[in-house]
């Protein structure tokens, strides 16, 4: 794939946060659909019933329109699964009261963040570890990995591995999965998402036993790399706040927050 146009930081200017906070929205529009999926203007909606946040969660930019967040969470307040709602944007008095009063609470604001590439920090593995771009043949190894490091259930980690990578990506996207090996064990996760001569980056996990042996930093940094090297000048990704010190490192700054809201069914 050729890009057209190689956009740097500087170009992107006061659009980055918008850019950023779009990527994010179309990768779950992309790679969900089904029954359980609603895709309009004003939303991205997922309700799988399965038992985590990420499985039955609400994307929108509209959160601020009291009638499509009312809409858009209804099917969501359900006492038999925890769900979450991420916000493109601030969330106002109303809205904010809105999700609290149907058991949302505010889990965390998740930097929005963007790099110039030629800025990328080095990383470096030891003998024992390898990495390589996967396609559908390790697309089980993938899921695995990434449900373990992510604490998904596999059935919804399923939906985003390689396997389905070709069947989504539009004209001029490339969606690039990569693991992480400790001899021949998957041990760590990233999908970067090349559109708009930008590269997005998602899906970045380590298995909890592996944790803490620099190996995000690694399979974050060395997709990146490889990116440079095409001519690629930004990348943007979203992080949680445990994580964005690992971003930050590598020369990632902030350019924004998602607000994200969880609903926990009491036991």
């Amino acid at each position: 794939m050729t890009a057209p146009n190689i956009p740097t930081v500087d170009d992107l200017s006061d659009r980055i946060y918008d850019v950023i906070t779009d990527g994010f929205d179309n990768v779950f529009r992309e790679y969900f659909h089904g029954p359980d999926v609603v895709t309009d203007d004003w939303y991205f909606r997922i309700n799988t019933g399965l038992p985590h946040p990420m499985g039955n969660l609400l994307i929108t930019g509209n959160q601020n329109n009291i009638g499509v967040m009312s809409d858009g969470i209804e099917p969501l307040c359900s006492d038999e699964f925890p769900s979450g709602v991420v916000c493109l944007g601030d969330v106002g008095v109303e809205a904010d009261a809105l999700l609290k009063t149907s058991g949302f609470q505010l889990a965390e604001e998740m930097p929005a963040m963007a790099i110039d590439l030629q800025n990328l920090t080095e990383t470096t593995l030891g003998d024992e570890y390898t990495f390589r771009q996967v396609g559908p043949d390790e697309h089980d190894l993938w899921v695995d990995a990434f449900a373990k490091g992510y604490e998904l259930p596999p059935a919804f980690a399923e939906r985003i591995g390689p396997a389905h990578a070709v069947s989504v990506a539009k004209e001029n996207e490339e969606h690039r999965h990569y693991l992480v090996y400790h001899d021949d064990r998957p041990v760590s996760t990233s999908l970067d998402l090349i559109r708009n001569g930008i590269v997005e980056v998602y899906c970045i996990s380590t298995i909890p036993e592996y944790r803490g042996k620099g190996l995000a930093k690694y399979v974050t940094a060395e997709p990146l790399r490889i990116a440079a090297g095409e001519g690629y000048k930004t990348a943007f990704l979203q992080a949680s706040l445990q994580g964005a010190p690992v971003y930050r490192h590598l020369g990632f700054e902030t350019f924004g927050v998602l607000p994200l809201y969880v609903r926990i069914p009491s036991q």
